[in-house]
């Protein structure tokens, strides 16, 4: 006669405490029990129209006698965007980069298909493999993104941002810098440098103008005379533009 099931977490004739615990919770986890791992890009087609992606889980499954479970590949995959209100920082998607998978302990999927309101669903439904959402960026120890102790670092292929603590606001780019605004734009600063040559397609007012050379329609006006006017015996600031 078999003995009586009960609902003891462990027997303390036969084992002890800790031991029962990390039992259980092998047997928990053995079961296809995701919580976060990492992964990897394969399709990104639908990414600009419904913010999801395809992506295969990077941590294979080996069983015990070496065979090796082909890598999960997971279809659609919402991408969770960071912001707030109606801000929000979108980072493009590359195949083979890398992403964090977060999974949820309730089905999210039904959710996701919707447009965010609230879902009923039974009580017994619980997660699959696809109930869950991906953050943008993961990598290793050795393959890293050489982060930075103090400065804020926005960095691509070409172009990098800076914040530092002491204020200093650092943009270095290989490409064209373009600001455009409908409204107006002021710059307030103790001296701005412009080490390149500028042109001004509107009215360049300005209320003191210093320049050791200014050359205006072809003519350098330093030492510049115009013809002497008429009744006048020196060469004044009118007249014809010699």
């Amino acid at each position: 006669m078999s003995a009586p099931k009960t609902n003891r977490l462990y027997d303390p004739a036969t084992t002890d405490l800790k031991s029962a615990m990390s039992k259980r919770l092998a047997e928990f986890t053995r079961e296809d029990l995701f919580i976060c791992l990492p992964a990897r890009i394969v399709g990104i087609d639908e990414h600009e129209t419904r913010q999801v992606i395809n992506v295969e889980l990077i941590i294979e499954e080996r069983y015990k006698d070496g065979r090796v479970l082909s890598p999960l590949i997971l279809k659609s995959v919402f991408v969770k965007t960071h912001g707030g209100g109606d801000f929000y920082i979108k980072f493009p998607v590359a195949i083979g980069g890398y992403v964090t998978l977060h999974w949820a302990h309730r089905t999210i999927n039904d959710w996701l298909d919707g447009d965010g309101s609230n879902i009923e669903q039974p009580m017994d439904y619980t997660a699959l493999a696809k109930d869950c959402y991906a953050d943008i960026g993961f990598g290793t120890r050795k393959v890293n993104q050489s982060p930075s102790a103090e400065n804020l670092i926005i960095e691509g292929p070409n172009s990098s941002i800076t914040m530092k603590p002491n204020g200093d606001f650092i943009i270095n780019t290989k490409g064209n810098v373009e600001v455009v605004s409908e409204g107006t734009a002021t710059v307030t600063a103790a001296s701005a440098t412009i080490n390149c040559d500028t042109t001004v397609d509107g009215t360049l007012t300005a209320s003191k103008l210093v320049a050791p050379s200014v050359v205006a329609n072809g003519k350098e006006l330093a030492g510049h005379n115009h013809a002497i006017n008429s009744g006048s015996s020196a060469p004044g600031p009118t007249g014809s533009n010699n």
